[in-house]
């Protein structure tokens, strides 16, 4: 400012602009607000047929010519890709950074659709089955896996569609717990903070072997 400046107007000129920086970024939300009215509806939940209620009963999958850009007027991030995996087997897929592999990844969930080509499971092209039915019967771990803070039945089974004995079970599965009868004060577990229950703090392989009973 200039020396000499009246106290009362400097005041008055930084309140002045404050109130700008204010305006400005309301008219940024507005602009975001309009984007995002402008991006396209993604797939419906559902589509007749539906799959089975055992869908997927065997887990094969194809993939077949998939081609996959994310916009228009981008170069291809998959090219031609086409490979089986048969039930039960573990595939490990490498690749430099950007090749592809979080790309593929996000296209078994359809949060990117395919240019061209197709991918099956049991059978079943999912291009043509609702995105809650897929959804719903996919699991990823992530490589840094997140825990919420709460019980372990709610971290485990949210929609509360599990007995107890299912979700000892399913901890069993996974060397979390170790095999036998559950005893009372076990059985009062699954509603305790997940941390306490296992010993806080959960280590990162922890947190896998839990996402592991999704």
């Amino acid at each position: 400012m200039t020396p000499g400046i009246d106290a009362s107007l400097a005041g008055f000129a930084l309140a002045f602009a404050s109130s700008l920086l204010g305006d400005l970024l309301w008219m940024v939300a507005v602009e975001r607000v309009k984007e995002f009215s402008e991006l396209p509806r993604e797939p419906p939940e559902f589509i007749e047929p539906r799959p089975k209620a055992s869908w997927p009963e065997n887990g094969e999958i194809k993939c077949e010519d998939l081609v996959i850009r994310y916009a228009p007027d981008l170069p291809n991030v998959l090219h031609k890709l086409s490979f089986e995996i048969r039930p039960g087997e573990k595939v490990g897929v490498l690749g430099r950074t950007g090749s592809g592999k979080s790309t593929l990844a996000l296209s078994f969930f359809r949060f990117v659709e395919p240019t061209e080509g197709r991918i099956l499971i049991d059978g079943l092209d999912i291009s043509k089955i609702g995105l809650t039915d897929l959804r719903s019967k996919l699991t990823i771990i992530p490589q840094d896996p997140t825990i919420l803070s709460g019980t372990l039945r709610s971290t485990l089974d949210v929609f509360d569609e599990y007995e107890d004995a299912e979700i000892y079970e399913a901890l069993r599965r996974v060397h979390l717990i170790p095999t036998g009868e559950v005893t009372a004060e076990e059985n009062e577990g699954v509603n305790v903070n997940v941390f306490r229950n296992l010993d806080s703090p959960v280590s990162g392989g922890r947190r896998e072997l839990l996402h592991r009973c999704f």
